[in-house]
């Protein structure tokens, strides 16, 4: 399904001031959007305005209504964000939604799908999200607009890919994009690639060499080390719950992908640093809250 393309950053401004919002309240919704997005990967904008009201009774926060959210929705909605707003019959076709703006999803970019179905990972989250769950919240909700892979136990994990060695004869092993491994003896965070999917979409569009050679200009700069892509997958899976020897197994297909094969010490390594890592990260199947931090209110919801 394709989506609207966006407009310029000067257009949404005006588009925003058109409709009445102010720069401290254009910047509020805009930091709550993203918060909104990385912690809990999907949510309706009659429950993300819910969150802003508990929100507000942690924190001073500008006075808004929810005409305010669906407004900014539809503005955004052009813009080039860390999310997509889409309505619910778009995603799913269970008639469970609500009809209209108010019922619309907001969607992290990180859960829609570049191949294939585009909402699998949506509908998937949807159905084993846990419906009697509270939405995790607390007074620095709005610091969550950023790179979620800043944290000390993302950065064991960042060094750990980046350390390991490409030895495989072959890229994207079993893919149609399948290819000789021209970085071979190069450590992972040594090696400039695009990620799986982009390969595949390149691959397809080797048969129109006009489009093969625009796409190849798009992705130029889209290039990362593939311990930074091997991260960024890794979180795609753990925000879905992939924990213990699901996420193992997940990250171990990745790493082959890349050429990189463990040995026993840096198996053991590797579980080590992802339960520490999914320990700690928030998860949007729990709704925003982390293993850890669930816990933590447990102890404290029983006291």
């Amino acid at each position: 399904m394709s989506y609207p393309k966006p407009f310029t950053p000067k257009t949404i401004d005006k588009h925003l001031k058109d409709a009445g919002f102010t720069q401290e309240n254009a910047a509020f919704l805009n930091a709550f959007f993203r918060a909104s997005a990385n912690l809990y990967g999907v949510v309706s904008l009659r429950q993300m305005y819910s969150l802003y009201r508990d929100y507000k009774k942690l924190k001073e926060a500008p006075k808004l209504h929810l005409r305010d959210f669906v407004s900014y929705a539809v503005i955004t909605r052009r813009a080039k964000t860390s999310y997509h707003v889409y309505s619910y019959d778009e995603v799913r076709h269970d008639g469970r939604g609500e009809a209209g703006d108010i019922g619309s999803l907001v969607i992290h970019t990180d859960l829609i799908m570049p191949t294939g179905d585009p909402f699998n990972a949506v509908d998937n989250l949807l159905m084993h999200v846990s419906e009697s769950m509270r939405y995790y919240m607390d007074p620095d909700f709005l610091t969550y607009t950023g790179n979620m892979d800043e944290s000390h136990e993302a950065e064991n994990l960042r060094t750990f890919y980046g350390s390991l060695e490409s030895t495989g004869d072959t890229l994207f092993k079993g893919e149609s994009c399948e290819r000789k491994n021209s970085f071979k003896g190069m450590r992972l965070n040594e090696m400039s690639v695009l990620t799986l999917a982009q390969e595949e979409k390149m691959m397809v569009l080797q048969k129109d060499p006009e489009k093969y050679d625009k796409a190849l200009r798009q992705l130029a700069d889209q290039k990362r080390s593939a311990a930074e892509i091997l991260l960024s997958e890794t979180r795609a899976f753990q925000r879905l719950g992939y924990i213990n020897e699901l996420l193992v197994i997940r990250v171990h297909a990745l790493l082959e992908q890349y050429g990189a094969q463990l040995n026993t010490e840096q198996d053991s390594q590797l579980e080590q640093l992802l339960s520490a890592y999914t320990d700690t990260m928030p998860c949007d199947r729990l709704r925003g809250w982390s293993n850890a931090g669930l816990r933590e209110y447990a102890k404290l919801t029983q006291q």
